[in-house]
């Protein structure tokens, strides 16, 4: 949940540092099938289509950013990509060119992520000396 959080945070904040002015629209839809899909759109300073392959990789950063934000790391968008990829989703971005504006993205299974071995919950164990029935015999009074 947290984490979720800080990927949408990451999205929105640079949507609104990399538009100058315009606006920012975020949406939530229940698609594709199976899947709820979070979007962050700008009207800001778009992105090339050559970068945006890049843009999730370590200390990525697109061409011109250094002069809206000089203090950047390039691992905003790595570090969302991973927490998405956790989740079993998918988190991508498009832009029809510079000053076009920009979409990010995100989808996720709607069931949550496949439930792990590990993660399966375990019947609980009676105390000693109670008289709780034994997980495969019917409870009697």
């Amino acid at each position: 949940g947290d984490k979720l959080h800080e990927v949408l945070m990451n999205f929105v904040d640079n949507a609104i540092k990399y538009t100058p002015a315009g606006s920012v629209t975020v949406s939530v839809a229940a698609k594709p099938a199976g899947m709820v899909t979070v979007a962050v759109k700008d009207t800001g300073m778009g992105i090339a289509k050559e970068n945006l392959g890049a843009l999730f990789q370590k200390f990525s950063r697109v061409k011109g950013s250094f002069l809206v934000q000089p203090g950047g790391s390039g691992l905003g968008l790595y570090v969302a990509k991973k927490i998405v990829d956790v989740h079993e989703g998918k988190i991508w971005a498009e832009s029809a060119g510079e000053g076009k504006g920009t979409t990010f993205a995100f989808s996720l299974p709607i069931a949550g992520p496949k439930a792990r071995p590990e993660a399966k919950p375990k019947l609980p164990t009676p105390l000693p000396g109670s008289t709780a029935p034994a997980a495969n015999q019917p409870a009697t009074r």
